[in-house]
């Protein structure tokens, strides 16, 4: 059982009908991004989310999420779906003691505060 789509179709000359991801999701460093056809999303630690056409704007200069609120909401539903809080790294909008807490209460020891810079 794989979360991905086969790429063997693709490399046999067969992809044309594959189904294609609505998004990709990751995290890193307490951010979160998304990216949906031309739309790159990002989400700094918990705060708000910028959104950027790579189409028309390659080099993510001009934020359009509040051109987009419908886009906005759709991308805070994914963002909220696909992540999965961690037992090694706070999530986006943790703060450092709700993630001691969180640790605490699932009996893991807690981490030297050098880790997590």
């Amino acid at each position: 059982k794989t979360d991905g789509i086969s790429i063997l179709p693709t490399l046999l000359g067969q992809g044309a009908d594959q189904v294609e991801h609505e998004y990709l999701y990751w995290e890193y460093n307490r951010n979160q991004a998304i990216r949906s056809g031309k739309w790159f999303a990002h989400r700094k630690n918990g705060g708000a989310v910028e959104l950027y056409d790579l189409h028309q704007d390659p080099q993510q200069g001009e934020d359009l999420a509040s051109q987009q609120p419908k886009l906005i909401r759709q991308i805070l539903q994914w963002m909220q779906k696909s992540h999965r809080p961690s037992e090694v790294w706070p999530s986006p909008g943790e703060s450092a003691e709700a993630f001691q807490q969180r640790m605490k209460a699932a009996g893991i020891p807690a981490r030297p505060k050098n880790v997590d810079g």
